[in-house]
């Protein structure tokens, strides 16, 4: 009986085992021979798992280089999914159509929104292509980019300095950052929207002021200017 027993949790192991395999990436590392096992959900591998694959010990540990983001999951939603390509936008799973109807927002302005996601996507591909070309052509170049975070900032820093270094090119990459009192942003902002006649809510603009990291040497600045 104990014999029957000690078989069945040794065959529930086992299955278990190969259930786990199957969702998971084997990596065969040919520089040392070694072999990782890498966790898959949602069809997604975690970048950090990667820097367990190291040459020597004291080694970063190896690196995914994806320009533009294009392959790149940033967050997990459970509430929302969104298909460009294929036109999906739903809520909690509801398809955006029918909320739209009782919201009282058109099928197609929210159809617009997708499409303005493939926009901003084929944007920032050419945004990298026409920096690429500038680095690779020794010129000077410009990123006019409002309100950047901290940790986007180092990502751009990161790729544009790598893509610099596999290339042979030297870049020196220059920040200057606008830090003035509210009452001045307030009032630039109503000469603006006098202009344009386009308003941004007060609360949009605290959210942005009381979020908005000052650039720093340490995220990859050859030089900072302040005006204040």
């Amino acid at each position: 009986m104990a014999t029957n027993q000690k078989s069945s949790v040794l065959a529930e192991q086992v299955s278990s085992q190969e259930t786990s395999s199957k969702n998971s990436l084997t990596i065969t590392d040919n520089r040392t021979g070694k072999q990782y096992e890498i966790p898959v959900e949602n069809e997604t591998i975690r970048a950090m798992d990667l820097r367990q694959i190291k040459v020597k010990d004291d080694d970063f540990g190896l690196m995914t280089y994806d320009p533009a983001f294009m392959n790149t999951a940033s967050c997990k939603s459970k509430i929302t999914y969104i298909d460009g390509d294929k036109g999906i936008l739903r809520y909690r799973g509801y398809p955006i159509e029918q909320l739209a109807e009782k919201m009282g927002i058109s099928y197609t302005e929210a159809f617009n929104y997708i499409q303005n996601k493939k926009k901003f996507d084929y944007i920032t591909t050419k945004f990298f292509e026409k920096i690429h070309e500038c680095i690779l052509s020794d010129k000077d170049f410009v990123i006019d980019r409002t309100h950047l975070k901290r940790n986007i900032r180092i990502s751009l820093i990161n790729e544009l300095k790598t893509f610099a270094i596999e290339n042979g090119k030297h870049l020196e990459l220059f920040a200057v950052s606008f830090e003035l009192p509210k009452s001045t942003i307030f009032e630039r902002l109503k000469s603006r929207e006098k202009k344009s006649r386009k308003f941004i809510p007060k609360e949009v603009i605290f959210e942005q002021i009381n979020s908005f990291n000052i650039p720093t040497l340490d995220e990859g600045f050859d030089a900072i200017e302040r005006i204040t």
